[in-house]
């Protein structure tokens, strides 16, 4: 159970952290650039964008409970 909650914790933590990180690189790019290609290749060279993206996949892959197996809707289990 304290597990459960230490990771719900770190995931939050990294989900808030990867929100602040993605929200500051895309404030650096230009109005203009909105919705452009050229908007995505900016972000994906900039450093705190990439840490940004860490970060959102090890929130989400420290989550308690989220098994890929068991929330496939094509898993074994018969109800």
């Amino acid at each position: 159970m304290i597990l459960a909650i230490v990771l719900a914790l770190c995931a939050a933590a990294s989900n808030a952290l990867s929100s602040v990180l993605q929200r500051r690189a895309a404030r650096s790019v230009a109005p203009g650039d909105s919705f452009q290609l050229s908007m995505l290749l900016r972000l994906v060279r900039d450093t705190g964008w990439l840490l940004g993206i860490l970060a959102m996949i090890g929130g989400s892959s420290s989550r308690p409970g989220r098994s890929p197996s068991a929330s496939s809707p094509w898993s074994s289990r018969s109800w």
